[in-house]
């Protein structure tokens, strides 16, 4: 028996299931901080939502008021003793009861975050959101403040349509205004919180040494293929040279300097085939 070469043939398969582990390790960080940076999106998306659902509504209110008043003053010709009866009806209009003003579960695509995870989510941000029942209210007193002068208005039809204009137009860039500051302020706070996902290998493991290779073949095509990059990025290649004498240059040198060029760049192509190489 030859302890040597028992030790020796033992050693691959020890390097392989290292590697191996290293790249558990690597995968599992990366699915990690994946799943953080989706929970980030989430979070702004859920966000954003809730917000321009506020704000569609709001201007729902306000569009619906704007043409109550243009109605009773316009085609309408309400009078001031029928104004009571005419501001019950809009009260009453089958649009704008409670139930016209909810909030569906925002459809998420999902990649690393499950449906519970994302429903914990949901649900910590959507006790934010404003019931119906308030946006009824805020209708019913859109409608008082709108027509509370109702009786001067009506005197001077022309000049009270043209000022209510003025101030709906207003109204309306205010309220763009401030749901484009809401998106803003929703991606600053869903990156501001921080989401800990646990780690499935908790063993500090240092990570594998990542570099790459040119395939080369020992054949004239892939010789020019070679030359040909090494002279078209040139001043790049030559940083990583290591040559005595230029004319003693040689295609495996040349490939050598691509490969170093590839490690330091990734995004790099240059007409040769690269192969990444994984060591401890």
């Amino acid at each position: 028996m030859n302890p040597e070469k028992s030790i020796i043939a033992a050693v691959p398969p020890i390097e392989s299931a290292n590697i191996a582990l290293k790249k558990l390790d690597a995968d599992n960080k990366a699915k990690i901080k994946a799943k953080d940076y989706e929970l980030v999106r989430i979070r702004e998306q859920i966000i954003n939502y809730i917000n321009q659902k506020d704000a569609e509504y709001k201007q729902k209110i306000a569009d619906q008021v704007s043409k109550a008043y243009n109605y009773a003053l316009g085609k309408g010709d309400v009078s001031v003793s029928g104004l009571e009866e005419y501001l019950t009806k809009c009260r009453e209009a089958k649009e704008f009861t409670l139930y016209n003003f909810t909030y569906d579960i925002l459809p998420i695509k999902l990649v690393y975050v499950s449906n519970k995870e994302f429903l914990i989510l949901w649900n910590e941000i959507a006790i934010n959101i404003r019931e119906g029942a308030l946006y009824v209210e805020d209708y019913h007193l859109a409608l008082k403040n709108q027509f509370e002068f109702y009786n001067i208005a009506i005197k001077n039809k022309e000049a009270a349509l043209k000022l209510q204009k003025e101030n709906a137009d207003k109204a309306a860039a205010d309220l763009a205004a401030e749901t484009a500051a809401k998106e803003t302020a929703a991606k600053l706070a869903a990156i501001s919180v921080t989401h800990t996902t646990p780690a499935v290998v908790t063993a500090e493991i240092k990570g594998l040494k990542k570099s790459w290779d040119v395939e080369v073949s020992d054949d004239k095509e892939s010789a020019i293929k070679i030359i040909a990059a090494f002279v078209g990025n040139i001043q790049l290649c030559e940083e990583k040279l290591r040559v005595k004498s230029w004319l003693n240059l040689s295609v495996q040198q040349m490939a050598s300097a691509l490969a170093a060029v590839k490690k330091n760049d990734e995004a790099f192509e240059c007409g040769v085939k690269f192969k990444l190489v994984e060591k401890l």
